[in-house]
């Protein structure tokens, strides 16, 4: 009596069916699934629309250069994008996948240099930098992310008059 390898996947009774299937990746596995079903099972992941992972074994580099380019190659690279964090390790999909608000910061800050970024240079930059960003938030109404202009504190501890007229641009300093 046949008894079926439950180990298998639905559709996959019989195993392979090509040779090479042994030599195949995760991303090879998004194209030939049905040809190398039990090769390929052990790459599924339960992200949904990645089911063998990354389509494109450069994601974890590619993304680790800049984490921006999740919003445009999350379906490419979708396990590297997967996970905020990280670049190289696989993490749950976020529950409602891609966000449309800009200052979600699902995918981390979107250029190297943000890590040096000063609170100043957060007003203009906070879509690119809003994980480095965070660090300077404040509490303050109307200046959130302290003063606009990096030379307030220096100038109003010399002068507390400069504050008329410089409230918003020296809004922290001048609290």
């Amino acid at each position: 009596m046949f008894k079926p390898n439950v180990y298998c996947f639905a559709g996959c009774e019989y195993g392979d069916r090509a040779s090479w299937c042994s030599t195949i990746s995760g991303n090879g596995c998004h194209y030939n699934g049905e040809t190398c079903c039990e090769s390929c099972k052990k790459y599924k992941t339960s992200i949904p629309n990645c089911e063998y992972g990354d389509r494109s074994s450069f994601c974890p580099i590619f993304i680790a250069e800049d984490r921006g380019r999740c919003v445009t190659y999350s379906h490419i690279c979708c396990v590297t994008c997967a996970n905020p964090q990280s670049a190289t390790t696989a993490a749950p999909a976020p529950a409602t996948g891609t966000s449309s608000d800009p200052t979600s910061c699902e995918y981390g800050d979107q250029v190297s240099w943000c890590s040096t970024i000063s609170a100043s240079n957060c007003y203009y930059n906070e879509e690119r930098c809003c994980e480095s960003c965070k660090k300077h938030k404040t509490s303050i109404p109307n200046c959130k992310f302290g003063d606009r202009n990096p030379t307030c504190a220096t100038l109003v501890a010399a002068n507390r008059a400069i504050c008329f007229g410089n409230e918003e641009a020296c809004c922290a300093s001048c609290t």
